[in-house]
Formats: C-alpha cells, structure tokens, sequence
C-alpha cells in the first residue's frame, strides 16, 4: 500500500489547480481487462477524470487528466486517488482505452459518475471489463415507423452478445441509454424485444413482442412498423 501511495504521489501533478482534493482519504479502485475470449489485455491505458456535476458517457467539464497508468501483464489495473472536497456533488470518470486514438484496434469503455459511496470501506473492485476489436462489431440501428398515435413502442432491448461502452454509477437502467442504437459481436442471431402499448383502450393494453435477427458482417438497420 505504501508503494502505492508513493505512486500515487508522483501522479498527484495531474490534479487540476482548480480543484481542491482530501490529503488524507485514499479511495482504492480496481478493475481488470480482458478480451471477447476472456485473456487479459496488457498495457491497455486508464485515465482518471473528476467532473463537478453529473457527466452523460464521460464528458468531462475542464477535460484535466487527474491520473494516468496502464493494466499489467494480467489485464489488471489500481488506480489510489483521492476525491475533490470542495464539490459533494463530484463524480468519477475512469476510461479504459485509447480514447483519443481513433486507429486504435479497440473499443474504449468508461466507467462515468461513481462518488464516495460506491465504495465499501473506501474501495470498489469492478467485475472485469471486456473490450471488443472493432472489426468484431457492427452498428445495429432500431427505427421506429409509427403510422398512428394510438400506439406507442417502448423497452426496447436486445437479448446477445453486445458492447454496451459504458458504467454509470448513477443510471436507474442503463439499458435504456441504448434503445434504439447498439453495437453487436458479428454472427450471432439476436432477440429483439420491445413494448407495444395501445391507447385505443381503457386501460390501454401492452404487447411485449420478440423477433429474431441474424447478425451478420456488416451494419444493420431494423425497422419496427407499428399499424
């Protein structure tokens, strides 16, 4: 621990001179990463952010850099840190992955809004992360082609292998930030689910209706007609 926090000493030039951090609490964080075949993925890089309000998929507000490293040899990665004190309402953000290389061969994930009260004891040990290639994926796009207003379509979900590129710490259902848009692993044959409520009634009633879909190797669009 104690080499950990000399560490984190040396990283302490990341902190953003406009906020103020705890020189005391240390919270720990740890994750590790792998691929689609569950091998672990060595000197992937992580970057520790702080925003001072809730952040949608990792935007941040100052774009300051708190802290830096890589996974090891076996996928894993610590990150020590503190939290900023003068803001209770400051979130986490950590991005594992070349977020800013665009050629990079590897999707980028983001663990967004996590607090002090994530951890138990002051820390937190993520299940592994998995990163996909890119050319393992395709974009799957759902549209929605609604002929009346007595119908409405809702909880759209997908049933197979996907990437959703994000945690938030903060989201009721994080399903729901990928409703109409998803990235999938290439060759597999999905279920698409999804609510049909009619209004037409009182009560109105609800349908829960469930297609197959062949996913193949490139992008594909479905569209859901509702009559």
């Amino acid at each position: 621990m104690k080499k950990l926090l000399s560490v984190f000493s040396l990283l302490f030039f990341f902190i953003s001179c406009e906020r103020e951090y705890d020189g005391t609490t240390r919270y720990v964080f740890d994750t590790q990463v792998l691929d689609k075949n569950n091998q672990p993925l060595a000197n992937i890089p992580v970057q520790l952010y702080f925003n001072s309000y809730y952040s949608f998929f990792g935007n941040q507000d100052d774009g300051n850099v708190f802290m830096t490293t890589k996974t090891d040899s076996n996928g894993n990665v610590r990150l020590v840190f503190p939290f900023p004190t003068q803001n209770s309402n400051a979130v986490g953000i950590i991005e594992i992955g070349e977020s800013t290389n665009y050629n990079s061969d590897n999707n980028n994930f983001t663990f967004i809004n996590f607090q002090p009260s994530n951890f138990t004891n002051f820390y937190l040990r993520e299940t592994p992360v998995t990163l996909f290639s890119k050319n393992e994926l395709v974009n799957f796009q759902t549209i929605v082609n609604n002929t009346t207003i007595n119908k409405s379509v809702s909880n759209i979900e997908i049933e197979g292998s996907q990437f959703i590129p994000f945690k938030d710490f903060l989201a009721n259902n994080q399903n729901n930030y990928y409703q109409n848009f998803a990235k999938l692993e290439k060759n597999q044959t999905i279920i698409l689910k999804y609510t049909v409520t009619d209004y037409q009634f009182n009560p109105a009633t609800t349908e829960v209706i469930s297609v197959s879909i062949d996913v193949l190797e490139t992008d594909l669009n479905y569209t859901i007609t509702i009559n």
